[in-house]
């Protein structure tokens, strides 16, 4: 596994990984996320937290950016091309890709996305499912990046350019890969050490910025659990 400098924090906090899933959730459910996106969503965000220390930031700017219930869904115009609403993020986006992805979908073009690399997930599981590589790339005002998933149920992950504050959108582009050449990457991990990792991160917690778990506990703080359905 390529290693991850993680920038030292001005205030950081321990929590655990289940905290993390558990705040995610309820923040997403304050919001009007349905419970099973919203508990697909907080397996990823625990998942890109662990591997890329971009879960828990991604899913504040979600918050922090829209007011209203943010879009979750994926859908298909008049002419079979995939779209999503204006202002979507990849932090709720990615249980729509993964379902998209299993329909043969060739094609897909995102002109305003936030968060792009919260797909990842979505896209190594497909990788490594259907044993064809892909790749999402991103481009923006602030910057470029892509995420490549090899394909195999050993395929590594391989993750550049993904840190960003900017509140801009990107403009994304999905492609299919035959031979991927070996992409420049700021993270490289397979599947066998993801899982590790993993289950590292369950037993031992995470370290995050504080100014971001109090953010997010904030929101969740709207929703009780026993209105859940």
């Amino acid at each position: 596994m390529t290693p991850v400098a993680v920038p030292p924090a001005p205030s950081a906090v321990r929590i655990s990984t289940r905290q993390l899933r558990d705040i995610t959730l309820r923040a997403l459910r304050a919001r009007g996320v349905p419970y099973g996106p919203a508990s697909e969503v907080a397996g990823g965000v625990e998942q890109m937290e662990v591997l890329a220390q971009c879960g828990l930031s991604a899913l504040v700017a979600l918050l922090q950016r829209s007011p209203g219930p943010p879009a979750s869904a994926i859908s298909i115009d008049a002419a079979g091309q995939p779209t999503v609403p204006a202002g979507a993020s990849g932090v709720l986006l990615a249980p729509a890709l993964r379902d998209l992805l299993a329909t043969g979908q060739r094609k897909l073009e995102l002109p305003t996305l936030h968060e792009p690399w919260m797909l990842a997930p979505a896209l190594a599981e497909y990788a490594r499912r259907s044993g064809q590589a892909v790749c999402l790339r991103w481009a923006g005002s602030t910057g470029s990046g892509a995420c490549v998933a090899v394909g195999g149920p050993r395929g590594p992950l391989h993750l550049h350019g993904w840190r960003s504050e900017s509140p801009a959108s990107w403009s994304c582009r999905l492609q299919f890969l035959d031979q991927p050449a070996e992409p420049l990457a700021d993270l490289t991990v397979a599947a066998d050490e993801e899982a590790e990792l993993l289950a590292a991160a369950r037993r031992s917690g995470l370290t995050v910025r504080t100014t971001d778990w109090e953010a997010a506990v904030a929101a969740a703080r709207d929703f009780l659990v026993g209105d859940q359905p």
